[in-house]
């Protein structure tokens, strides 16, 4: 199930989902459903179901960096979409992801890329400056990524 589930996450996300979810009622703590659901569910705009996933995830399997990638996607994305006074804690939730993230995996240039995306946003003092450095990390390790080229063009 799981093999289809990956098959069809770029063809049909919907399809994808009920896959996971398959998994996941036959394997609560299956690392490849819990990660690829929340990134599904984070793309649909089920953000608060794909956070609490990914939380699991990260909680279960503290060394996959994916999880930590798409934990920090995830809790990101519903900063910049909620209220100003909800933003920074989801942000400073983003940035331990990311950074987590690097510690397990340093030259992955879409970490960088999105942590520099973050920061861009945050606007906390020195952001800024550690914008620039992440995202000419991300430039140097991964220039033909396109989230790269998207987040630093």
């Amino acid at each position: 199930a799981l093999a289809a589930a990956l098959w069809f996450h770029d063809r049909d996300p919907a399809r994808a989902i009920g896959f996971n979810r398959v998994a996941l009622a036959l394997n609560p703590d299956h690392a490849a459903a819990l990660t690829n659901l929340g990134l599904l569910l984070t793309n649909s705009g089920e953000l608060g179901t794909a956070v609490a996933l990914l939380e699991r995830a990260v909680k279960l399997y503290p060394n996959d960096h994916i999880a930590h990638f798409n934990l920090g996607g995830a809790v990101y994305e519903r900063g910049r979409k909620s209220p100003p006074a909800f933003r920074r804690a989801d942000y400073d939730r983003a940035e331990t992801a990311y950074r987590r993230t690097l510690e397990l995996s340093p030259n992955y240039g879409a970490a960088h890329s999105n942590l520099g995306a973050m920061y861009g946003n945050r606007n906390a003092p020195g952001d800024k400056d550690r914008a620039l450095d992440a995202l000419a990390a991300a430039v140097k390790l991964a220039p033909n990524e396109p989230t790269v080229r998207s987040n630093y063009g």
